[in-house]
């Protein structure tokens, strides 16, 4: 018997119906965003920046946009070192154990939220490369409570300690400072971050010390980094050279 078509139209108008809704309410496939990630180092703008060196009236030159964009960029995932007593029970053997990781994965970075999200990682994470070290006697020291009794030395509200991190590494386990957050995050007294602010924003006669990282002069030192944040090693030379060679010379 042949149905009539009013019937098979209207079950036809009502799939089609049903279709259409179903598409308007399925999200949309996101668009991948693309930021403009802008050039940061441009050899005509830099040609002048420097002042001429006194008595040769040449102008140190730099290295090239070439050579300065082959470098290879550190990307590896940090971890808060914790004030001793207030480390979580396992906390020290997973980092044996985890490896190396990516601070920042690119390729799941898909929307203006994504990257604003990765930058803030990186400016609470991101270490300073040259200040690891491997050397035992730091380790050791950076988990014993010797190493803290300093004045201004205080664990924060969530038992780490400010300035100092972890880096797993296919070499180990390093000992490490905070880049970025270092020297731009404010802690008030109360526990309050404030990203972006000097560290040393609260220091008044009143308060007339921050929050000091232990270790850091100590590790610096033996590393030869000159000013905790020139980056790169100086040579094994007297003090006064080497300040001579970061700040006169070079500067």
């Amino acid at each position: 018997m042949n149905r009539p078509r009013w019937r098979l139209a209207g079950r036809m108008l009502t799939v089609s119906a049903v279709l259409t809704c179903l598409l308007r309410a399925a999200p949309a496939t996101p668009q991948r965003s693309k930021p403009d990630i802008p050039k940061t180092w441009d050899e005509v703008a830099l040609a002048d920046w420097a002042t001429p060196v006194a008595g040769l009236n040449l102008r140190p030159s730099h290295v090239s946009a070439k050579e300065y964009y082959s470098w290879a960029t550190e990307n590896v995932q940090t971890y808060p070192v914790y004030y001793p007593g207030l480390e979580p029970k396992g906390y020290w053997e997973m980092l044996q154990r985890i490896g190396p990781k990516p601070l920042v994965e690119t390729d799941t970075l898909n929307s203006e939220d994504d990257w604003i999200a990765a930058g803030r990682r990186v400016f609470d994470e991101l270490d300073h490369f040259v200040l690891r070290t491997y050397d035992p006697k730091f380790i050791a020291a950076a988990r014993s409570l010797d190493t803290f009794q300093l004045p201004g030395v205080q664990p924060l509200p969530d038992g780490t300690v400010f300035g100092m991190c972890w880096v797993p590494t296919k070499q180990g386990v390093a000992l490490s400072f905070s880049n970025c957050s270092g020297c731009h995050l404010l802690y008030l007294k109360d526990g309050t971050r404030i990203p972006g602010a000097p560290a040393l924003a609260a220091v008044s006669r009143a308060e007339p010390r921050a929050l000091t990282v232990p270790l850091l002069r100590a590790v610096s030192d033996a590393n030869h980094i000159i000013g905790t944040a020139i980056p790169f090693r100086m040579p094994d030379e007297a003090l006064g050279l080497l300040w001579y060679r970061a700040y006169g010379f070079l500067g």
